[in-house]
């Protein structure tokens, strides 16, 4: 039996990498073209320096949208897909106030931008929700929600990255005092439904079909959770206890289960069902994810472990069971795509690895090193295209010759 995958309805949808983990959030790349063989080198097609972040690039049929910061200030930018320069940039103040207890990470921003209708909306790390003109940069609306995001108390700042569901914009605001998920009216900005409540983890939330009904499902400060996407009613929830709040991997969906992992809760699958309390299905401790989310490929996930300092894995979707494990000492943390035959994995140390999926055992193929700085944002597949996004760069590389 093929495990049924999450699709996000997305309206009107014109764009090849849209948001958060691709066309349907759930790190499936279906329309890239691997090469027959990899090659022993990827071609750098381009490569355009900017300003550093933790978010992922979304792409269109022509142009790359990134989100960065420079100094004070957050900036988008829109790249052309073809050469690489930059058609317009927007920036706008975001002084942001570092927890002393994470220094050593950037200032983001760490939300992922959605594209939809010809809007690019963005969600900056002190809680600035902006929505843009995608084909010129113009302003078309903004909520600043800084007032409710204490960011000295968080290790980060905000970093879910905003959805659409039922034609509503979706955003989880708030720091670890409490929060709110408000639902907003696209064009407009304006309020459509809110849940007060927790205030967000680190997570970013989806969409999940339960027997016809639409829910969000999320990870908060303090436990995972399923609303209404129609009206914001708290449908369920389950404890999610962090003792740091680091409630990071996004929910994985699918044949009317939901995966959730977390580096000291370990791996578990609930069932939802209407009207019910969600049923836990099976719990892994020994597979616990920290800041990688994992892909799903029929009866199978794949993932990044953060036991043995970094340990991809395998396990039946069914049982939970582990059918391999990696050796170790792989990365400190790897952004997840699955692709046709293969899964790439952009490493936080400026790797691509290319490994088959299978269910028998680790088998990579392929490792190429397409940074020199570190990368903490998801690759975007277009096409043949590998899109990355580094400290200080965005690069297009190619898998060969003819994939353009």
């Amino acid at each position: 039996m093929v495990m049924p995958l999450l699709v996000l309805a997305l309206a009107a949808q014109t764009a090849d990498w849209p948001q958060w983990r691709g066309p349907n959030r759930d790190g499936l790349a279906a329309s890239f073209r691997s090469p027959g063989k990899w090659p022993a080198a990827l071609s750098l097609k381009w490569k355009t320096a900017m300003g550093p972040s933790y978010a992922s690039p979304v792409a269109s049929s022509d142009r790359i949208f990134v989100f960065v910061r420079e100094n004070e200030q957050e900036t988008v930018l829109a790249v052309d897909r073809t050469s690489g320069k930059i058609v317009w940039r927007q920036s706008y103040a975001a002084p942001f106030e570092k927890n002393p207890y994470a220094l050593r990470m950037g200032k983001g921003p760490y939300s992922t931008p959605l594209l939809e209708q010809g809007r690019l909306h963005t969600l900056g790390s002190g809680g600035i929700l902006s929505s843009w003109n995608a084909a010129n940069g113009a302003l078309v609306w903004r909520n600043d929600y800084s007032t409710r995001v204490n960011t000295a108390k968080l290790f980060t700042g905000t970093a879910m990255s905003p959805l659409v569901a039922l034609g509503l914009l979706i955003v989880h605001i708030g720091d670890d005092s409490g929060g709110s998920v408000l639902a907003l009216d696209p064009r407009t900005g304006k309020e459509k439904w809110k849940w007060d409540g927790d205030g967000p983890g680190y997570a970013s939330p989806i969409v999940m079909n339960v027997a016809g009904d639409r829910q969000i499902v999320t990870l908060t400060s303090q436990r995972a959770i399923g609303l209404s996407a129609a009206t914001g009613a708290l449908l369920w929830s389950v404890p999610f206890k962090d003792e740091l709040n680091e409630n990071i991997v996004t929910p994985l969906a699918g044949g009317g289960r939901v995966i959730l992992s977390g580096v000291r809760t370990g791996t578990f699958a609930l069932e939802l069902k209407p009207n019910a309390p969600p049923a836990k299905l099976w719990h892994n401790n020994d597979v616990a994810m920290y800041m990688s989310s994992p892909v799903a490929s029929g009866d199978f996930v794949y993932g990044l472990n953060s036991r043995r300092k970094g340990q991809f894995f395998c396990l039946d979707v069914h049982t939970g069971k582990v059918l391999w494990n990696s050796t170790g000492r792989e990365t400190q943390n790897a952004a997840l795509v699955a692709a046709g035959d293969y899964l790439l994995a952009l490493t936080a140390e400026g790797e691509l690895v290319v490994a088959r999926k299978s269910e028998q055992q680790w088998e990579q193929v392929a490792r190429y090193r397409v940074s020199d700085q570190p990368s903490w944002a998801h690759p975007v597949l277009l096409g043949g295209e590998i899109v990355i996004k580094d400290d200080g760069n965005l690069s297009m590389w190619m898998a060969s010759e003819g994939n353009d």
